[in-house]
């Protein structure tokens, strides 16, 4: 009886210390899903803010811009890449990438000045959701980090980046295909596959 009463003793603190620990691993997932839900909150008002301060800012149009959207246009009308019907093939533009986005203006019947406009910053605003995604795509999980969020707010302690975001510039491309390239950089790095970076960086070449 005593070796029975001794092995049910023993058992006793094994059932209590597992239990403790089914209890502890529920409450760090817990806290996990919460700070998931407060970052998302956090991210969005980043990216909301961003874009309503683009949007106050109405900042015009700067001459590059302005170059990059008639070479864009003049080869979405059959005229080749020529600042106007009748210029001289000339070579004015250092952005082919984004004087073709540009160019769409003209198929899709859109105001040229808007969409250069509205498309940058709009561009600029995914890549600080593509930024704050390093995290998650280092971990190889699906949660998002109050410290994943910190690289969707430094950018936008820069008013500079708000102000040539919106001002008709290859700004918020160039920075969404280098948050692009990170992110998955850091997702191949983990996974040893995929060449999603290597492509995402070519493109950032043509920008």
């Amino acid at each position: 009886h005593a070796t029975v009463r001794d092995l049910l003793c023993s058992a006793k603190p094994q059932r209590t210390g597992r239990g403790a620990g089914a209890r502890h691993g529920e409450q760090g997932e817990h806290n996990r899903r919460g700070e998931t839900r407060v970052a998302l909150v956090a991210l969005s008002l980043t990216v909301a803010a961003f874009v309503a301060g683009c949007i106050w800012l109405r900042v015009p149009l700067v001459d590059d811009a302005a170059i990059s959207i008639a070479y864009g246009r003049s080869l979405f009308l059959g005229h080749g890449l020529r600042l106007t019907a009748h210029s001289q093939t000339v070579e004015a533009f250092s952005n082919p990438l984004w004087t073709a986005l540009l160019g769409l203006s003209v198929p899709l019947r859109l105001d040229p000045v808007a969409l250069a406009s509205r498309l940058g910053y709009a561009l600029a605003a995914l890549s600080l959701a593509a930024a704050a995604a390093w995290g998650p795509c280092d971990r190889g999980d699906r949660s998002l980090r109050l410290d994943d969020v910190i690289a969707a707010l430094v950018p936008c302690t820069v008013t500079a980046f708000p102000y040539w975001s919106c001002a008709g510039l290859e700004t918020g491309l160039l920075s969404l295909l280098l948050s692009l390239s990170g992110a998955l950089w850091l997702r191949e790095r983990r996974t040893g596959r995929g060449v999603g970076s290597a492509f995402t960086l070519g493109l950032v070449c043509l920008t």
